[in-house]
């Protein structure tokens, strides 16, 4: 049975999606103190998955991820982790999107948008260290890293930042590897 794949662009749109879907309930959680990114990426992959169809095809907090022929590696250093991974399952074939890994940020309410926005860097810059293995498992198709972020404010993106609204005060932002 094939699995439901998504592009990095569909995967932004939905997450766009969520946000707008789930305000009132984002407007709510948000505002906890000790962050509330785990409580998002579990929310967003359920809403995904149905939205997308079962079987998805998407991991969650993953060092080493399934694939089509077994386990590989997310990142070189073995000690990191992936909030999601899409794609990774589906068999290599025409038209199957690249692998998709993503770090996700939510930003907290006492967290400025210049520190947000560097945590999406350094989240990029984490991004960068994807593993050759998985590289080369998926050369054919390719493999890219998203760094992908909910935020309060629709203030202007500087050089290399995406911006969209997502709502009354909220916005997704992100970045992605080549």
């Amino acid at each position: 049975m094939p699995y439901h794949t998504i592009t990095p662009q569909d995967l932004v749109d939905g997450l766009v999606r969520w946000v707008r879907a789930e305000h009132p309930v984002i407007s709510v959680v948000s505002t906890r103190t000790g962050g509330w990114q785990g409580w998002a990426a579990a929310q967003f992959t359920y809403w995904l998955g149905a939205s997308l169809g079962d079987p998805a095809d998407l991991d969650v907090e993953s060092g080493v991820t399934a694939t089509a022929v077994g386990g590989t590696a997310v990142f070189d250093n073995p000690a990191r982790t992936a909030d999601l991974v899409f794609n990774a399952l589906s068999a290599p074939a025409d038209g199957v999107p690249p692998v998709i890994v993503v770090a996700l940020r939510c930003q907290r309410v006492r967290q400025t948008q210049s520190r947000f926005r560097a945590c999406l860097t350094q989240d990029l810059t984490k991004l960068g260290g994807i593993s050759d293995e998985l590289r080369r498992r998926y050369r054919d198709r390719g493999v890219v890293g998203l760094s992908l972020g909910v935020c309060f404010a629709t203030t202007p993106a500087p050089e290399g930042h995406h911006v969209v609204a997502a709502g009354d005060e909220l916005a997704v932002q992100w970045r992605s590897t080549p």
